[in-house]
């Protein structure tokens, strides 16, 4: 029989396996799901971007319902609900339902995301929270690392719908595993409602005006009126003995604010470094899809590989040291990929996969770790949270850094003899952009270990 630290690790690694599986094999599926519904490949790419929007704008106002319900019982309606999100999901039968279904289950999925961490934190020892979390980091890498080879196939032989029904199977698994945990008590006594309705939908308008840069106008008008509901709930925040932000807590709490940036920063700085290679494989080299998932496969890898050994380390070392180490890696890998031209060895290609993949893999769990000990137990939702919002955003705002220099970058059709040699440029700004802001990161999380040091000392 497995005991109650045992039941915790399983459940929430499942549910991190099949939310990254689920995300990446849509990618896949894209030219399978665009034939049925009679729609442009490109199209589908609004269901990706419903998700990942209300997922990030909900993330907040699910912190609200974590110190309200407790955090089990928040995970149990959030693995619950993302099981059946999933299987409505496969019954979608026109685009504009997929995007609404993939929307809602952004909302289920931030219910997990703001649990997932916090019930681990909550119920394990410090000595033991760096092994579960490398656990369950390595879950989301491993779903990353099976998703193109596992979802191809899957839908090929049995169609796109079998990638959602695997993924509410696993997410009712996790369910049905983690209901025999005892409940916690909550935090508070009710929700405010207001500033919930006001967070959520300034960050859905904000989000929503990254995604619609080439609509100038709508993207004005809708940033803008963010950013007012954004003001007023800050305001609301201000005068709140209860906030749902406590900013407070962001400018006392150095080693909290800063390692968040860190992590913000060094998304922006990976997320994409898969797509670019894609992109050089496949264009530029000419390879095959099959060939290029193949090359590409390393870094995921290794990332799921080192992750539980990190979150061991983290008990031994300093983790502030190790998810420096692991930003140097990744810094040097974007640096290296600055240099990418045709003429590359495959090699140094894969030396760089191995170290950006080293990078990563050290870098996650001792990053979870730090910001999930920074808090006292009432705040390890809220923790959690604005992790999984750092992560989303930092992704978010790295496609849109990315779509920008492609479009500024190539000024000829797909079909001119021009495009390899300006998408090749386009990669290299790309990687520039992307080792700078690494370097970023690391100032970030550099700022972060001096302030643990402070306090430290004043202990």
């Amino acid at each position: 029989m497995m005991n109650t630290r045992q039941h915790i690790i399983l459940a929430a690694s499942l549910c991190s396996f099949f939310t990254a599986f689920m995300s990446s094999s849509l990618n896949v599926a894209i030219s399978a799901i665009a034939e049925d519904f009679q729609v442009r490949p490109d199209d589908i790419t609004a269901a990706v971007t419903s998700y990942v929007v209300t997922t990030s704008a909900f993330l907040l106002p699910a912190t609200a319902i974590a110190n309200r319900l407790g955090y089990t019982r928040t995970f149990l309606v959030g693995a619950l609900s993302s099981c059946l999100m999933a299987i409505l999901i496969s019954t979608s039968h026109s685009l504009p339902f997929l995007i609404i279904t993939r929307a809602l289950q952004g909302l289920t999925s931030a219910l997990v995301f703001c649990s997932n961490y916090a019930v681990i934190s909550y119920y394990l020892e410090p000595k033991e929270r760096g092994s579960a979390i490398g656990i369950n980091t390595a879950a989301v890498y491993l779903g990353l690392s099976l998703s193109p080879c596992l979802g191809g196939v899957l839908t090929d032989c049995l169609g796109w719908q079998m990638l959602f029904y695997l993924s509410s199977a696993g997410f009712f698994a996790a369910f049905y595993i983690i209901r025999s945990v005892p409940y916690d008590r909550p935090n508070t006594t009710g929700y405010p409602y207001l500033r919930m309705l006001l967070i959520f939908s300034s960050m859905m308008c904000i989000l929503c005006a990254c995604s619609l840069l080439k609509a100038a106008a709508l993207y004005s008008y809708m940033l803008l009126f963010g950013l007012l509901l954004m003001g007023l709930y800050l305001y609301l925040e201000s005068r709140s003995k209860q906030p749902l932000l406590p900013i407070s807590l962001l400018l006392s709490n150095q080693n909290l604010s800063f390692e968040l940036l860190g992590a913000l920063f060094n998304y922006m700085a990976t997320f994409a470094v898969i797509l670019m290679l894609s992109l050089h494989f496949q264009v530029i080299l000419g390879f095959s899809a099959s060939l290029t998932g193949l090359l590409l496969v390393a870094q995921p890898a290794v990332q799921c590989l080192i992750s539980p050994l990190s979150g061991r380390l983290c008990n031994r070392l300093n983790p502030h040291f190790l998810v420096l180490g692991g930003m140097l890696l990744s810094t040097l890998a974007t640096a290296l990929f600055i240099f990418l031209s045709p003429g590359l060895s495959l090699y140094i290609l894969l030396l760089g996969q191995l170290m950006a993949g080293l990078g990563a893999g050290i870098f996650s769990s001792p990053n979870t770790v730090i910001i999930m000990g920074s808090v006292s137990k009432k705040d390890y939702a809220l923790a959690s949270s604005l992790l999984a919002l750092a992560r989303n955003c930092g992704m978010a705002l790295c496609m849109t850094l990315f779509t920008f220099i492609l479009s500024s970058c190539i000024e000829v059709t797909e079909s001119s003899p021009d495009y390899p040699a300006q998408l090749s440029s386009a990669l290299t700004a790309g990687f520039s952009v992307s080792t700078l802001l690494g370097v970023i990161g690391m100032l970030c999380s550099l700022k972060s270990t001096l302030a643990a040091g402070r306090l430290g000392e004043q202990d």
